[in-house]
């Protein structure tokens, strides 16, 4: 006996609840749509990182993910915070200010958003964050995690707005501390 009609006017059985739906903002289904349907190999560093994160890449974040260029940025980086100094946001900062200082150069932007992921260190600066390199005898190492803490700007209205501040809010809720990618990285005969 075949199946009865179903009423277009009966209410739907509730979706199965879970810990990151209940997180979840409006915008959410929205972003998975789209984030899931775009091709990562086609973006720059941050979004591509970003985009195989959420579209389940587990694999680790190496010095292959990075080009020569991005490399650099990091010992840069490294070196400016000093010996087993972990790299802060204002360590990024500071290596903007001794760029312009060499080249004359003004960056794009300083502050992560969109506009700086047309800037080598932007793009490191949303892809790795904060981090500690540690000396090793081929070089440095840096040990990590790419996740999103949320600090502010998981939620409407937060201090973040605009199309970064919801991509931002987003990665929080998708990637949280814990849940992310390993970051192993190896400079070979860098120093601190």
């Amino acid at each position: 006996m075949p199946d009865a009609p179903r009423n277009a006017l009966a209410k739907k059985a509730p979706a199965p609840a879970n810990a990151t739906a209940k997180k979840s903002t409006w915008y959410d289904p929205a972003l998975d749509v789209i984030f899931n349907n775009l091709t990562p190999s086609k973006m720059g560093l941050p979004a591509r990182t970003f985009l195989e994160t959420v579209q389940g890449d587990k694999r680790p974040i190496t010095e292959k993910n990075f080009t020569p260029e991005q490399i650099a940025i990091i010992a840069d980086l490294v070196r400016i915070a000093g010996p087993g100094n972990p790299i802060q946001y204002d360590t990024y900062s500071k290596l903007y200010k001794e760029r312009r200082a060499k080249t004359g150069k003004i960056p794009i932007d300083t502050i992560p958003g969109l506009s700086s992921q047309f800037d080598p260190i932007g793009q490191i600066q949303p892809t790795l964050g904060q981090f500690t390199a540690a000396q090793t005898p081929d070089g440095l190492r840096i040990v990590d995690s790419y996740d999103f803490s949320p600090s502010g700007w998981d939620t409407e209205g937060g201090p973040m707005m605009g199309p970064y501040g919801a991509i931002r809010s987003y990665a929080s809720r998708k990637i949280p501390p814990g849940q992310g990618r390993k970051v192993d990285v190896r400079i070979r005969g860098a120093r601190q």
